[in-house]
């Protein structure tokens, strides 16, 4: 079961807003980007705000955000979709996954990138290849 709903300013979402570090990457997949380049990402700032968004590549202005909760109680044992993080992997043992979507526009079907919620201290983005995770602080 698929849960969607877009989040205001209002709700408990903007908890996430402010800036996050990458503190960590992993690799979880093969990737065109050499691994020595995506290191240099670690200690790069990320910012959630409501009115920017700014990751690893690109700053999106007046970003939309829409909040999933995916529940794996409800699939059948074993049958996990494939290109999914617990797929690969990450973080495997969570119940229910949620993402932070992140679009650029509200016409867009798809999103730009999301973010995916481990708890209110850290967060992580697949990219490319790499799991780059992000806590509240760079130290």
């Amino acid at each position: 079961m698929l849960v969607s709903f877009n989040i205001s300013a209002e709700e408990p979402f903007k908890d996430f807003f402010g800036e996050w570090c990458v503190v960590k990457m992993d690799t979880f997949r093969g990737s065109i980007i050499p691994e020595e380049e995506a290191k240099n990402w670690l200690g790069t700032k990320v910012l959630i705000s409501k009115n920017e968004f700014s990751s690893l590549s690109s700053v999106i202005y007046n970003p939309i955000y829409k909040l999933t909760v995916e529940n794996f109680a409800d699939h059948e044992e074993g049958n996990i979709r494939q290109k999914d993080s617990v797929f690969y992997g990450v973080y495997p043992d969570r119940k229910l996954v949620k993402k932070i979507e992140v679009y650029e526009n509200k016409d867009e079907e798809d999103p730009y990138t999301y973010i995916e919620i481990v708890n209110s201290n850290k967060i992580f983005e697949l990219y490319d290849g790499y799991v780059f995770t992000y806590e509240r602080s760079c130290s």
